[in-house]
């Protein structure tokens, strides 16, 4: 069995916003790690719809950039 490949952007954006949360919870707590992340991820978004030509802004984007910051939050909790 083949598995699907994950395509290099949402790749980077997962880890991204798994970064984004780590060092946020790290310097506060978990739940505004989480909450810093997905800001980010919709304000990279908007960036990209109002500032950059050559990108459009892609929802996924934004949802694997949370996906990063949910699965670290996850992990978070566990250890925890």
């Amino acid at each position: 069995m083949k598995l699907p490949m994950l395509p290099q952007d949402k790749a980077n954006h997962f880890i991204y916003g798994l970064i984004i949360f780590a060092v946020v919870a790290i310097i506060s707590n978990a739940m505004f790690g989480l909450g810093v992340c997905t800001i980010a991820a919709f304000a990279k978004e908007l960036y990209d719809l109002q500032h950059v030509d050559r990108h459009t802004p892609d929802i996924y984007d934004a949802i694997w950039t949370i996906a990063g910051g949910v699965i670290g939050f996850i992990v978070a909790f566990l250890v925890k």
